[in-house]
């Protein structure tokens, strides 16, 4: 196996602007995070306060790395 390559992910793809397919980076912001456990993002934003969920920041936006939140599924 590759290193950072996660079993059972596959890459995700997008188009950029000249029709060229290219991976999109694997992180999650509060609101999709939030969605997808199907909890309120105050609770995500709780997490990352208390440093319970390794994050960091873009501008005032949180990204939360999908290799991270693996362990949150069990």
């Amino acid at each position: 196996m590759r290193k950072g390559r996660i079993p059972g992910y596959a890459p995700v793809l997008c188009a950029n602007r000249r029709g060229r397919i290219k991976p999109m980076k694997e992180y999650y912001t509060v609101t999709e995070l939030a969605d997808h456990f199907g909890v309120n993002p105050k609770t995500i934003y709780r997490r990352l306060w208390a440093k319970e969920i390794p994050a960091f920041k873009v501008g005032n936006q949180w990204r939360i790395a999908k290799k991270d939140i693996i362990w949150l599924k069990r």
